[in-house]
């Protein structure tokens, strides 16, 4: 997937230019909510137009050896919120790994869903690593829960080896008529350097 440029500090356009979506945070309101099966969720609270902009997913950014490192130490009970944003620029791919265990907002909270109402685009914006937006994929009703797919155009998911069994967090519960039942995931940040 392509990135989208911002307008950033270098540009004398100001705050309110209609190229400035991502770096003026969230606008809807949100709200976390316990799940029945997936620990947290993220609904909203007022209805959300398709193609808007619904919030980002912040964390740490990490080198590939620091995102490996951190998913070994993870238990089999332990949730990975290590996203693996993986980019097409030009002739070469750019790999980036976003950590929100510690530094992080709502975004860390958005589940997967195999039938998602929320897409991933990458944004710069006065960095060389992307900030990872949620957009909306349709109409998003009041008290929805949020969701996108985790096998999207970001992440290794749709390479063959992305299912990794041995996860016994991978079950997928987002109940939808399309549900693939496991979730998709980085495999390669389970291998040895």
């Amino acid at each position: 997937m392509r990135p989208v440029l911002e307008c950033n500090s270098e540009c004398g356009c100001g705050d309110a230019c209609p190229n400035r979506v991502v770096q003026n945070g969230v606008k809807f309101k949100l709200k976390i909510f316990r799940t029945e099966r997936k620990g947290f969720g993220v609904k909203a609270l007022e209805p959300i137009q398709k193609n808007s902009f619904v919030c980002e997913y912040v964390g740490e950014i990490l080198t590939a050896d620091e995102a490996k490192h951190r998913t070994r130490l993870l238990s089999p009970s332990d949730t990975n919120f290590i996203m693996t944003v993986n980019e097409h620029l030009e002739s070469r791919r750019e790999v980036t790994y976003i950590d929100p265990i510690y530094k992080g907002n709502v975004g860390r909270f958005v589940n997967h869903s195999c039938d998602p109402n929320l897409f991933l685009i990458p944004v710069r914006v006065d960095h060389s690593y992307p900030r990872v937006a949620m957009f909306a994929l349709r109409d998003i009703d009041v008290d929805e829960e949020l969701s996108y797919d985790y096998a999207n155009d970001l992440s290794y998911a749709s390479s063959s080896n992305a299912m990794d069994a041995r996860n016994s967090n991978s079950r997928c519960f987002c109940e939808s008529i399309n549900c693939r039942k496991y979730l998709p995931m980085d495999s390669n940040l389970y291998l040895s350097s």
